[in-house]
């Protein structure tokens, strides 16, 4: 299997809703209509998609305002093939490019929430993130460090 990651368009606002909706761990509690994602990518927000044969297979999510990784996402057919480190490893990047243009408020960490115990807790642990603080019963906030 060979997959492609592109940075996500417009259009690709369908498909990255359909898929993120189809998430069994880190279920979303609140809505995220079409609007409310296609106005965040045109404000705050970059994405990236992963592709088998042009077929949408995961994103990353990433918010430079809020200094976040909004979400990540691969199907499950997909999963442990490395595309949801390709994809984490991305919006990183692109995170920390952004981090440059914080000069009142500089940033060396980013961070995200996840769910306790779930699976993507035990991959962003594996890949260096570190355990900030428990937000609720559910959910906990993790950290990534770097250099400006």
């Amino acid at each position: 299997m060979t997959y492609m990651i592109r940075p996500a368009t417009l259009s690709d606002v369908g498909i990255i809703l359909a898929l993120r909706y189809q998430a069994v761990e880190n279920k979303l509690y609140r809505v995220i209509t079409h609007d409310m994602l296609f106005d965040a990518l045109r404000k705050d927000c970059m994405a990236w998609v992963a592709e088998d044969q042009e077929k949408v297979v995961g994103f990353s999510l990433a918010n430079k305002r809020r200094k976040m990784l909004w979400g990540l996402f691969v199907t499950p057919a997909y999963q442990n093939q490395g595309i949801g480190k390709a994809l984490l490893n991305v919006a990183v990047r692109w995170l920390q490019q952004e981090a440059r243009h914080w000069f009142l408020f500089p940033c060396k960490k980013i961070w995200l929430e996840t769910e306790i115990n779930s699976r993507a807790e035990t991959f962003y642990q594996h890949l260096g993130w570190k355990r900030a603080k428990q937000v609720s019963a559910r959910e906990v906030h993790y950290c990534y460090y770097f250099d400006v």
